[in-house]
């Protein structure tokens, strides 16, 4: 080793990061220090003679003590003195030497302030709302409360609050007051819905978590489900329109005015969904709001532009179709979603959906799930809005139907419908039947010229022909007159027609479909010994099929293994809003 007769040159601290306290454990703390390697002397020129390291360490106002000496090729060091003593400042510098034993002058000194970690403690979430679950049954079953909450932007120091990693979430009921833990989610996450549950009042509270394990304070609220009171959605929201600002995407929009029936709202809440352009993953739900007429989504990621749609919901958990969609990619447009999605299964599984045509609209896409909240696969794609598959025996699916214009974009998706993949024993068209009705045989004795009809609605939505029974006969001098009584017509009240099947013995589940209408009435059914009474048929909406369940035995014969099955359908009245009495039958499904 040549010795050049020059002191080395000071070692130069590691511009990132020259020293690093740790805590190791309660009270146990380490000096992390990093340094470049000595390679010239003090003149700058290059030295190869250097052979090591000493390490100083002082107290404020003392003088430096020598810790360590390293090797030429050691150029770091871990101080885990028992000396470093919490609330101390401490001040470090190293030296090269070479094998002369020439030292180097030391590098500048390090300080390092000895005190525990600062821990701040987030603010408690915030803006806790409510909304049923889609899926709330009528009556006193069970249901879904969803719940989302604001994610807290500051602690308690008003420092950005920057490292949430979890929430934790309590529950309990009006008549069991003790709270108890009922999930974790992740950070990122801030919906939570709560399943399986039956009508009453339920509390909640939500604390945020940050990564050194400090809570937050609980923000709580409560909310009832009742059951399902009607199946009517609110009307969507209009306008709505985006804008960013600042690491912001903002949002408004106007609420509805009037249900989806064009009558009176009732409206309770917002949903708001989002998704990555270009992702495959579906709109996700990230925000439930009251009656608000904006948001601001402050999650985002700056290299990602965003998607939004947003819906309206009532106390019965029905919801509204979504929203044309906005983006935060500016001069991205988008089509109406698709509205009125409606299946019709053959008695061959063959399955045809409609919907009413967008303007604009080039293709449309068919996307399936096996539930209704679930992931929606893509099926295929049609030019016009029809389209024709086949569904696998025993499956039930949901389809949702999107649009597409000359830029390709899609628009929201549709509401979904479900399909019952069951086939079928036997599918009973009811128009078939009409050549077999008999004026006092199997209908109402008067003459009823007029009262008993095919007719073909596919005008209005592509479904086939319906068996039309009329009880105000027109032709025969009847008509709707409130005699004795509004919605009580003695020309109408009790008249009725027979479909009769022969079926083999056994137990049957079947749903008889009927196609509301504005002048329909309300019947009562009869079938194997079984009555259901007080079935509304009346509907604003052309495109209400309603599908009643029925079920019935059909007893053991010797001789023929089955009986003739009769289901009576008669008249009881009409309601207010109904022009007339009558009731269009399009099929009844027989799934055993």
């Amino acid at each position: 080793m040549i010795d050049d007769g020059y002191v080395p040159d000071s070692p130069k601290w590691d511009k990132n990061a020259p020293a690093t306290l740790q805590k190791v454990s309660e009270k146990s703390y380490q000096v992390i220090l990093d340094w470049e390697p000595v390679t010239t002397n003090k003149d700058d020129d290059e030295k190869r003679n250097v052979i090591g390291y000493n390490i100083y360490r002082r107290k404020q106002s003392t003088v430096d003590k020598k810790i360590a000496t390293l090797a030429s090729d050691q150029h770091y060091y871990i101080d885990k003195s028992s000396e470093l003593i919490e609330g101390e400042k401490y001040i470090y510098s190293v030296s090269a030497f070479d094998n002369m034993l020439r030292e180097s002058i030391h590098a500048d000194g390090q300080m390092i302030i000895v005190q525990p970690e600062k821990k701040t403690i987030p603010k408690s979430p915030s803006r806790m709302f409510f909304a049923p679950g889609t899926n709330i049954a009528f009556g006193n079953e069970r249901g879904d409360i969803i719940i989302s909450w604001d994610a807290p932007m500051e602690n308690i120091d008003n420092s950005y609050a920057s490292d949430i990693i979890e929430y934790e979430i309590e529950s309990h009921t009006h008549s069991q007051t003790a709270w108890k833990q009922i999930a974790k989610i992740p950070g990122d996450k801030n919906i939570f819905i709560d399943s399986n549950l039956t009508p009453g009042t339920y509390f909640y509270r939500v604390r945020a978590k940050n990564s050194s394990g400090n809570f937050s304070q609980y923000v709580d609220g409560n909310f009832s489900i009742y059951g399902k009171l009607d199946n009517i959605a609110p009307g969507p929201v209009t306008n709505l329109e985006i804008w960013y600002q600042k690491g912001k995407n903002y949002l408004r929009w106007q609420n509805p005015v009037k249900d989806s029936d064009g009558k009176s709202l009732d409206f309770t809440g917002i949903k708001v969904y989002r998704k990555i352009k270009d992702s495959s993953e579906p709109f996700t739900l990230i925000k439930i709001l009251p009656q608000d007429i904006s948001y601001t989504d402050f999650n985002i990621n700056l290299d990602s532009y965003y998607i939004y749609t947003v819906t309206t919901f009532d106390i019965s958990g029905n919801e509204s179709i979504m929203s044309k969609p906005v983006s935060s990619e500016p001069k991205i447009t988008y089509l109406d979603t698709p509205v009125n999605l409606v299946a019709k299964l053959d008695k061959s599984s063959t399955l045809t959906l409609n919907w009413d045509a967008v303007s604009g609209a080039k293709s449309y896409s068919v996307y399936r799930a096996p539930i209704e909240n679930g992931v929606y696969v893509k099926t295929g794609d049609s030019a016009t809005n029809t389209y024709i598959m086949s569904i696998p025996y025993g499956n039930v699916y949901y389809y949702k139907v999107t649009a597409s214009g000359d830029n390709g974009v899609e628009s929201s998706p549709s509401t979904a419908i479900q399909v019952v993949g069951n086939i079928l024993y036997k599918t009973i068209e009811c128009e078939s039947y009409l050549s077999d009705i008999s004026k006092g045989v199997n209908a109402v004795t008067r003459p009823f010229a007029l009262e008993v009809n095919v007719v073909n609605f596919s005008d209005i939505n592509k479904t086939g022909d319906y068996l039309r029974f009329s009880p105000i006969s027109t032709a025969d001098g009847e008509s709707v007159r409130g005699v004795p009584l509004s919605g009580q017509d003695v020309d109408a009240l009790d008249d009725y027609i027979d479909l009769n099947q022969f079926m083999s013995s056994g137990t049957y589940r079947c749903e008889i479909w009927i196609k509301k209408s504005t002048d329909a009435g309300i019947y009562k059914i009869e079938v194997g010994g079984n009555t259901y009474s007080n079935i509304n048929c009346y509907s604003n909406n052309n495109y209400d099929i309603l599908k009643y369940p029925v079920t019935f035995i059909v007893a053991d014969d010797a001789t023929y293994h089955g009986k003739m099955v009769t289901f009576k359908f008669t008249c009881q009245g009409k309601c207010e809003d109904s022009t007339d009495y009558v009731i269009n039958l399009d099929k009844i499904v027989v799934l055993k």
